[in-house]
């Protein structure tokens, strides 16, 4: 059973998620709340970013490779297509602690698969234009996750956060 590249996935995952989890500490003193505006278009606050990073890790990673999801309630909150809501009961402490831990299972997950496992169909049934895989839900999920690290620093910017 070979595991090379499941291992160079998990891999890439782990530099990703650092590299969104250093932006994310750099704003440690900025209100995670705020939303700033574009031309009369919202942004994502840090608070909507974290839970919808969060949200996509469980369905893409967990879920779509026969994983077992997280149960947090308020993941659904942040999924695709949900207007971007701050919900007060919700503590910005409680989304990252809930973040890391869904981080650790779904790499807990991942370390059980095998490369042969990569060539399986993904359960949520998303292909991006290829066979639904486990593999592409990954590489999909790697992507997502990049696209999204642009947006933390864009936020590290406009909250006036050095981060070069």
């Amino acid at each position: 059973m070979s595991k090379a590249k499941i291992q160079t996935l998990i891999e890439t995952i782990e530099l990703t998620q650092n590299l969104a989890v250093y932006y994310i500490s750099l704003m440690k003193e900025v209100d995670p709340k705020k939303v700033f505006s574009s031309e009369g278009k919202d942004l994502n606050s840090l608070y909507w970013l974290v839970g919808h990073l969060a949200w996509a890790e469980n369905m893409l990673v967990l879920q779509g490779t026969q994983g077992k999801g997280a149960e947090f309630p308020w993941l659904d909150s942040f999924k695709l297509g949900e207007p971007h809501q701050i919900d007060e009961n919700i503590s910005f402490g409680e989304l990252k602690a809930g973040a890391k831990e869904l981080h650790k299972a779904a790499l807990a997950h991942l370390n059980t698969l095998s490369d042969e496992d990569l060539l399986k169909p993904n359960t949520i049934g998303f292909g991006f234009g290829q066979e639904p895989t486990n593999q592409v839900v990954l590489m999909h999920f790697i992507r997502h996750l990049g696209m999204h690290i642009g947006h933390l620093s864009w936020l590290c910017k406009l909250h006036g956060v050095k981060s070069v």
